[in-house]
């Protein structure tokens, strides 16, 4: 059976001049043969017609219509790109502190620091947008609080009678932070922030909970996989933090990065790497210490960026990056140290510059120790007075030392680690969990 397929006629393009006449079926010869007339006339392109309407170039699409066209071919991929922008915008952070007690100094000092983070926006900071996600268990908070409640060992004593340790390089009180995440466990959705926990924060927590446990393991096999060439250390920790917390800016470690993973709540995460100029002004800065401090900071800082981490987000925070992190919510955030060939000349510069700092102190303790000694021989102490310092100054001699001897240890495992690495980057070989 014959059908009649009228073929599409394609438009043509006559010249204007009468002389010429020249019939053309492609617009740009014809554009092409009208440029040439005009610029070059000869005997058949002498008099321009009358009246003539001569072809215009078609006016590019401006932005706008290329984003309204996107729009409507890219219905599904505009409504995912705007709901993880949303999600992760700084108006996050300012709607949740405006939800903060109006006696909380938090909530001025959240609208202060992204006030300044969005001048500093033309000087180029920017939000990180260099994250993974990872699917998180529902039950992650009650299996925080197992976690807390069988390392303080409460079957045992009060909670106001214990610290953690499990590691960490200070005892933290819990008294406060357990009233939070016991109340936080009966119902996730209660605000905490009237009890005075906003102070308080409880980090390395390892996880005890068996599910936890095993979703650990899960997720650590998963980034390695996910990120070749990067080394995950073994020993996962927590940090959890009460409505209000404001953590001020600081270094996790020198000798290797951090990877975290947003357990609840968002959390805001401004960043900086450690350059001449952010050590510099680092330095002057007492670490954990007055807030405002850190505040002023926030303009000096150079290479600034910023992450909302929020449920599921992964971040892969370099050795040395400076850091400070406010949580307008209940909230924990999960992690561990990881290394990576190429951070290996920056972490061992940064090491070895901790470690003279060590050793400068050690001298600047002995001269105190010399200066204690000369007042007594004066006579400008009594035997008392001389005994307290004396235990006070030994007591930081020895911490100093410990934290040093720690290290350098920690220095010297790293060190094996980016070898390692190194040898191994192009196999992807988890040789950490191997070992």
């Amino acid at each position: 059976m014959e059908t009649n397929v009228k073929e599409k006629e394609r438009p043509t393009y006559v010249c204007p001049y009468e002389t010429c006449k020249r019939v053309f079926r492609r617009h740009y010869l014809y554009r092409q043969h009208l440029g040439i007339a005009l610029a070059h006339p000869d005997e058949a392109h002498k008099l321009v017609p009358l009246n003539a309407v001569l072809a215009s170039k078609k006016p590019p699409k401006t932005a706008r219509e290329h984003s309204q066209t996107y729009r409507t071919t890219h219905p599904e991929k505009v409504k995912a790109g705007r709901d993880e922008y949303n999600a992760r915008r700084l108006e996050v952070i300012l709607r949740l502190s405006n939800s903060l007690p109006e006696t909380l100094a938090t909530r001025d000092q959240t609208l202060e620091i992204v006030r300044l983070l969005r001048t500093r926006r033309f000087e180029g900071v920017q939000r990180r947008k260099d994250y993974q996600t990872v699917e998180i268990p529902a039950d992650t908070t009650v299996r925080l609080l197992i976690d807390v409640l069988r390392l303080c060992n409460l079957d045992e004593q009060p909670p106001q009678s214990h610290d953690i340790t499990s590691g960490a390089k200070s005892e933290q009180p819990l008294e406060r932070a357990i009233a939070a995440l016991f109340a936080l466990e009966r119902d996730p959705s209660t605000d905490t922030t009237a009890t005075p926990a906003h102070a308080t924060s409880i980090w390395s927590i390892p996880p005890t909970a068996d599910g936890l446990q095993q979703w650990t393991s899960m997720i650590r096999g998963q980034m390695i996989r996910a990120n070749p060439g990067l080394g995950i250390d073994t020993v996962y920790s927590t940090t959890v933090s009460p409505a209000g917390m404001f953590s001020t800016w600081h270094i996790d470690q020198t000798w290797g990065g951090t990877l975290l993973i947003g357990l609840d709540h968002p959390k805001l995460f401004v960043t900086c790497p450690p350059t001449e100029k952010n050590l510099e002004v680092y330095d002057k800065i007492d670490e954990f210490g007055h807030i405002d401090e850190s505040i002023k900071a926030l303009s000096k800082f150079e290479q600034l960026s910023y992450i909302v981490l929020i449920k599921g987000d992964v971040y892969i925070l370099p050795p040395g990056y400076i850091h400070m992190v406010l949580s307008m919510r209940n909230s924990a955030v999960g992690g561990w140290v990881c290394f990576k060939a190429e951070w290996a000349d920056m972490a061992r510069d940064l090491s070895q510059r901790d470690i003279a700092r060590f050793i400068e102190c050690q001298k600047a303790l002995l001269n105190d120790e010399t200066a204690l000694r000369f007042r007594a021989t004066k006579g400008d102490l009594t035997k008392s007075h001389l005994r307290a310092a004396n235990i006070e100054l030994n007591a930081a001699k020895a911490k100093l030392q410990a934290d040093l001897s720690e290290l350098e240890a920690n220095w010297a495992k790293a060190e094996t680690i980016y070898a390692d690495l190194r040898r191994n980057q192009h196999q992807g070989v988890d040789f950490m969990n191997s070992s």
